[in-house]
């Protein structure tokens, strides 16, 4: 079994999280900081299977 990352859509809109965390610094954090974690990830794991990992 491959293993198959993405970054998920979030179960509620950016909008409501005002005025506790605004828009602009949510979608840089979000938007652009967690994908590149959550591609960068992909990428590295892309060729391994679950059941390859943990092995030594």
């Amino acid at each position: 079994m491959k293993i198959n990352l993405k970054l998920y859509e979030l179960p509620y809109y950016k909008d409501e999280l005002n005025p506790i965390i605004m828009e602009e610094p949510f979608d840089y954090q979000y938007g652009e900081r967690h994908a590149a974690y959550v591609n960068k990830l992909s990428n590295l794991i892309k060729d391994t299977s679950l059941e390859d990992i943990g092995r030594p």
